[in-house]
Formats: C-alpha cells, structure tokens, sequence
C-alpha cells in the first residue's frame, strides 16, 4: 500500500479485505519516494493501452498498488473481461493475487535525482562514499582508452572513452564514447556521453551534457553545458552560466 502525503488528511482508510490480510503493519511517515520502479513487461504494456492515465507516479503506481489486492476470478462465458485481469486464468489460479507489488526500504546513500541540484548531489555521494566499491564497479571501464602520460585520479571513466596524454583528470565523472584531447585539466565535473573536450581546454565545477563540444583553450568553471551545445574557442573564459541552444531545454 502506498499513499502520498499530498493525498492524506486526518486519516487513511483501510478495506477489511487488508486488514483480514495483513492484521499487524507499521506505518512509516519518513520514507521518500526515490521514483525508481521496476515493472515486467506483459503488466506495463497491459496499462500503457489505457489513454485514461497521464502520470506513472499519480495514475499508475496507484492502480497496480490497488489491483494487488484483488484476487483472480474466472470470467463466466459470455461475460466482458475485466481489462485489468486480461491474462488467461486457469482453475489454480483462482483466488490468488492478480500480482504483487513489493517495496525495498534501504538506509543506504539514497539520491533522487529529478533536477540539476539533486543530480550534483548524486555525483558528491558517489564520489565521497564506497558506493561504487560496495556495487563493485570498476572506476574505469575496461573498453576505456588511457594514455600512459594522463595523470587520472579519483575518477570514473566510462567504455570506449579516449584519454589523450598530458591530460590532467581529478574527481571527475567521465561518461562513455568521449573524447578528451591533450593538455586537458578538468577537475570536480561531470562529463556525459559522448563529449568531446579539445586540446588545451580547463574544466572545474562544471556538468558537460551528452554530444557537447568544447573547442581548445577554452575555460570553463562553475557552468552547465547543454547536450549537443558547442562551446566555441572564441569564448576564452566563461563561469557561472547555462550554455545551450535558444531551441533546446535543459536535458539530463
């Protein structure tokens, strides 16, 4: 069972049908959603029919949560299908639940990244905890390309990513397919996939978005790049500004 706080009032009401089912349960008040949910095929594929619904959060996730309680009937000959119970039912499959719906309550670093703050904080937990040791996750892929002159540390890198020599990478988060020329610093960033930083350029404190392009002897600090946003070498030295294209919003 799942209630937004947003929908709660004095009280929450319970069917006998819960209660005849689960008698002892605790209430939690201090849970936050992380908007992570796993759902097997045939069921979403099965709701994304029903145009009726406009949000996975406040339309979705509530109907499965409810529809767990009801219990699989055979449908009489003759008699519609219910469109929430459309899988063939067998005689053994009587009275058991249409589904489940379980949730994991963890106390590990959690961070539910929804917007450009919370996406940065993400970047600070993986890189100040032994999230990616715990996970055991390599900091730099095997398909990653390093040269034997890039001084590289506390970083992740990602598959086919080419670091060039006498470039100069600490406490950065580098994603998959990009390309780092010579003679680059960056440091406390977040380079997305299939980025492309040109000899001589200076990143600090900055998010590069996927398919940007940073042109050489260009410095960039306390920035965000667009995604396919092409920071041209004519702009020598920008800080603290969103660089996108007029026509394109902010993408992460």
């Amino acid at each position: 069972m799942m209630k937004s706080e947003a929908d709660v009032e004095d009280m929450i009401s319970l069917s006998n049908r819960i209660l005849n089912s689960q008698p002892r349960f605790t209430v939690h008040t201090n849970l936050q959603d992380a908007h992570l949910y796993l759902l097997d095929k045939p069921t979403l594929d099965q709701y994304l029919n029903d145009k009726s619904m406009t949000t996975l959060k406040g339309d979705l996730i509530p109907r499965l949560v409810d529809q767990q309680f009801k219990k699989l009937k055979k449908v009489k000959e003759g008699e519609p299908m219910d469109v929430e119970s459309t899988e063939q039912v067998t005689s053994a499959d009587i009275g058991q639940r249409s589904l489940n719906c379980t949730a994991l309550v963890t106390d590990s670093p959690t961070v539910r990244v929804n917007n450009i703050p919370a996406f940065w904080e993400a970047f600070r937990v993986i890189k100040e905890t032994d999230l990616t040791a715990q996970l055991d996750i390599p900091p730099v892929h095997k398909l990653a390309q390093l040269h034997q002159q890039a001084q590289v540390k506390e970083c992740n890198i990602g598959a086919n990513t080419v670091i060039s020599e006498k470039t100069n990478l600490s406490g950065t988060s580098i994603g998959s397919g990009c390309t780092i020329k010579e003679k680059v610093i960056i440091s406390n960033s977040i380079i997305m996939d299939n980025v492309q930083i040109n000899p001589g350029v200076t990143i600090k404190d900055s998010i590069v978005c996927e398919l940007a392009c940073v042109e050489g002897a260009t410095s960039i600090t306390n920035c965000i790049v667009g995604r396919q946003y092409k920071v041209a070498s004519s702009e020598s030295s920008l800080a603290n500004q969103i660089l996108l294209d007029s026509d394109r919003m902010m993408h992460v």
